[in-house]
């Protein structure tokens, strides 16, 4: 069972997209923070656990951003819907997984199976989006004492950060599968 532990964890985080965005879809935002965080620090929690104890699976490799993809898509969705975040972002941020994916599908086609490893700035962005997420949802939540602090790091300095963070992860992405891809087709025969 132990063995199972971090795609347990990130099959939970997949189970909390759907109630995440009821939860803003109906304006529960306490409700939302509260699930957003939970399926935040799942994902720190899985990676750890995959790392420390040597868990990591092939289906753990692709469930594990595929939550957090869908995670941060449904509640940036929603949250535009609603008019809490700009378009330009929501597309910036969508945009770049498009990418990512259809990239990734367009190797696999070509050459062979990918290897899914986020890189660090990879990482880095999808702390990014989920902190400008929760911090967010704390302000739209008036959780007393927070939501006036964390109000002035919203529009638009987080959105802007977010926003380069997410264009550089996409470019490093492109970059490096190009080259991958250019160095798989010189070694072809």
């Amino acid at each position: 069972m132990i063995r199972h532990l971090p795609n347990l964890i990130s099959l939970l985080r997949l189970a909390l997209v759907p109630p995440a965005g009821w939860l803003l879809w109906t304006g529960e935002y306490r409700g939302a923070f509260a699930v957003v965080l939970i399926a935040a620090l799942s994902d720190a929690l899985d990676g750890e656990i995959a790392r420390r104890f040597d868990l990591r699976t092939r289906f753990g490799e692709v469930l594990d951003p595929l939550a957090d993809k869908l995670l941060v898509a449904v509640v940036v969705l929603m949250l535009f819907i609603q008019g809490f975040l700009p378009l330009w972002l929501v597309g910036i941020v969508l945009l770049r997984d498009v990418v990512i994916l259809g990239g990734a599908a367009a190797y696999g086609l070509l050459f062979s199976s990918v290897e899914i490893a986020p890189s660090v700035v990879s990482k880095i962005n999808t702390i990014g989006q989920l902190t400008m997420v929760i911090v967010l949802l704390v302000v739209l939540a008036d959780i007393p004492y927070l939501s006036v602090w964390l109000d002035v790091l919203l529009d638009p300095w987080m959105f802007i950060a977010v926003a380069i963070l997410t264009v550089w992860s996409g470019i490093d992405y492109v970059v490096v599968w190009s080259r991958r891809a250019v160095n798989d087709a010189k070694s072809r025969p």
